[in-house]
């Protein structure tokens, strides 16, 4: 049996500043580490009970939950507190964005709201700045639950001009607006090329 061969991806983008660029470098490494856990989605089971053992037989439901939890462990840093102590407190400054402990205490107050709810609570704060690049950042990790690729490296090709490749679990793949979220993030707006 022959293994798929995984497509291989691009997406080139302008590099205005430096400094952005040296903080999305610092954060690439561990949402690479992230995709790198990732695995391709296996077909749907066919059948309605699934085969443990000599006798036993577990309803699709419990494989299911089984397979939820298993996926869960593969998926580290799920949560967008963790993700925030990805940055470093000074990141955290360029990036206008509200400290460690302040930004998780945000997030866990935010638990249960939708946007339109969010938005309403971050106008009445002090710091509805910082905390609106908070919620943006939130917003752009929810894309990152559902992509189907893996992140291959990050590299600055011309002084003006860097790159990210990917390889695609299969095609088409579902994620792709990840990238585009993450690059308008961290600053760059301006994307050259895409080659999937």
């Amino acid at each position: 049996m022959t293994q798929a061969i995984k497509p291989n991806c691009t997406i080139e983008f302008r590099v205005h500043d430096p400094q952005r660029y040296s903080l999305l470098e610092r954060f690439f490494q561990p949402l690479r580490d992230y995709t790198r856990n990732i695995e391709a989605d296996t077909p749907p089971m066919q059948d309605d009970v699934t085969a443990v053992g000599r006798n036993s037989l577990m309803t699709f439901d419990e494989a299911e939950a089984n397979t939820a939890d298993e996926t869960h462990s593969k998926r580290p840093f799920a949560k967008p507190e963790e993700w925030l102590l990805a940055l470093r407190p000074q990141d955290l400054d360029d990036l206008k964005m509200p400290s460690h402990r302040e930004g998780i205490e945000a997030i866990r107050e935010w638990q249960g709201l939708t946007r339109r709810e969010r938005r309403k609570l971050i106008k009445t704060k002090d710091n509805a700045k910082v905390l609106r690049n908070l919620a943006d950042f939130t917003d752009m990790l929810r894309y990152w639950q559902e992509v189907e690729y893996e992140l291959i490296s990050l590299e600055q090709t011309d002084p003006d001009k860097a790159q990210i490749r990917y390889s695609a679990f299969e095609y088409p793949f579902e994620g792709k607006v990840a990238l585009e979220e993450l690059l308008m993030f961290f600053g760059f707006l301006s994307i050259l090329n895409d080659t999937c």
